[in-house]
């Protein structure tokens, strides 16, 4: 077999190592199955890593911007120019601080795509917003065809994607075979963040961009 090098490398892969080379229609699915495996891993919360770990900043016109579409859970948040760490508050305690429009804008809620600083009235106007956040680019979305946990992992996307094969075809006997390989690759990713971690704190440097 190929190297897997990019979302292509990983489709022959998939047909291939299911006996279905040729096969029409299993090429056209392994895109629905890559997807599966990346919407199951993302949703992991031991695979935040420090490679998703990405810098957004934003210089404030109003209280609310877009968050970048590949966001997945920030990791701090705060007001660049006085150093005022932002901390999160659920909608419910959101609209009780927007009663009192005095109160320094110290917190912030995110609904859908949306991240807001509350109080919404002490907004720091012309300030910048940065966030450390975690975020993941699907193989379909990137702009090369791959990724960092296709470069670093492919046995993982190889692995997660034939057991999304085999519960579609139906073997689920093959489902845990795939499935144990999978695991494995997935411990080895979280035992690397858990050593990288006893190193010391993940630190970055800022991003900002206009809002």
């Amino acid at each position: 077999m190929a190297r897997i090098a990019n979302y292509t490398d990983l489709q022959a892969a998939i047909t291939e190592w299911l006996g279905r080379t040729g096969d029409v229609a299993m090429t056209a699915r392994a895109d629905a199955l890559i997807q599966l495996f990346e919407a199951e891993f993302i949703a992991n919360p031991e695979m935040r890593t420090a490679d998703m770990a990405k810098r957004f900043g934003v210089v404030l016109t109003g209280p609310s911007f877009l968050l970048p579409g590949d966001f997945l859970e920030i990791i701090t948040a705060k007001v660049l120019e006085s150093g005022q760490p932002l901390t999160y508050v659920s909608s419910q305690n959101a609209l009780l601080m927007q009663v009192n429009p005095a109160n320094a804008a110290k917190h912030y809620n995110i609904d859908g795509p949306y991240f807001t600083v509350i109080p919404p009235e002490s907004a720091p106007i012309d300030s910048t917003v940065d966030i450390a956040y975690y975020g993941f680019t699907p193989l379909a979305d990137s702009v090369d065809g791959t990724n960092w946990l296709l470069t670093k992992y492919p046995q993982a996307y190889l692995y997660g994607s034939l057991m999304q094969a085999q519960a579609y075809i139906g073997n689920p006997e093959f489902v845990q075979l795939w499935n144990a390989g999978l695991q494995a690759a997935l411990n080895n990713i979280a035992l690397s963040e858990r050593n990288r971690r006893k190193g010391g704190p993940l630190i970055m440097a800022p991003a900002i961009r206009p809002q």
